[in-house]
């Protein structure tokens, strides 16, 4: 088969979009918000990331574009710099699973039997969104990743906002008024109008310092994609607890585009 399957596609763009949100208003303090340098807010979202070596949850997903609509569930278990695993399910019958690697990326597709095995760039330029191993990682923990662009402060709508651009990408944050969590994000890849934005909601304690965003939601748009859109609500969250990683492939599974 040359064409990848609808849950074969759910599959990778919930691991390319767990961080990321449709762009719309969020709570905040909207008052009056003392000016801040770009240096104190950056400093301020690095000390608000989720840092942990295991990283566990179970997700509900809601998948929308223009021709393909479902939900499902998803079991998701992450180790710091090494590997990220899932699967989907849809109605308890598992839908798919995928198993990634700083060099590689695998997906098994249980419903058509067939399987794909790619790099991670060469996923992220199939889904034209910007990745790699330690995007994903940050994204999956609702942390912000950084392009190497000059930012400037600024407030608007009640947040902090910082903004940059290089000679490809243009990137905007917006940070809460009060306690300066990531609240939105939008990344566009400015000469082919590729546009990935984010929202990160439901913030809750997690472990003795860090809070984690269990709500968000996802709009990706693109010339080829056109709108895709994933709202995602996280449970059973837990960090530092090693889990099990078990993945394979069946031998009579079929490669997808295999030469």
């Amino acid at each position: 088969m040359n064409k990848t399957s609808p849950g074969l596609s759910l599959l990778l763009l919930v691991l390319l979009s767990a961080g990321c949100g449709i762009f719309r208003p969020a709570a905040g303090d909207t008052g009056d918000l003392p000016g801040r340098s770009a240096k104190f807010l950056v400093k301020k979202m690095a000390q608000n990331q989720v840092q942990c070596d295991w990283f566990s949850a179970r997700a509900r997903i809601d998948f929308k574009d223009d021709n393909y609509s479902v939900s499902a569930t998803a079991n998701l278990r992450m180790r710091n710099d090494s590997v990220i695993w899932a699967n989907v399910k849809k109605l308890n019958l598992e839908m798919g699973r995928a198993l990634i690697r700083p060099d590689s990326f695998f997906v098994v597709d249980r419903i058509n039997r067939q399987y794909s095995r790619k790099s991670v760039e060469e996923i992220a330029q199939m889904l034209q969104v910007p990745a790699n191993f330690q995007i994903l990682e940050s994204i999956l923990l609702g942390n912000p990743f950084f392009l190497n662009a000059e930012l400037e402060s600024g407030v608007e709508e009640g947040f902090y906002t910082l903004k940059g651009e290089d000679k490809r990408f243009a990137v905007t944050y917006h940070l809460d008024g009060k306690d300066f969590s990531l609240r939105r994000f939008s990344i566009s890849e400015k000469q082919e109008k590729r546009l990935v934005s984010m929202e990160l909601k439901g913030y809750e304690a997690l472990g003795k310092k860090q809070k984690f965003s269990y709500f968000r939601t996802m709009r990706m748009e693109s010339p080829e994609s056109g709108p895709v859109s994933v709202e995602i609500e996280f449970s059973k969250v837990e960090i530092d607890i090693p889990k099990s990683i078990e993945f394979e492939i069946p031998s009579r599974y079929d490669e997808i585009n295999r030469p």
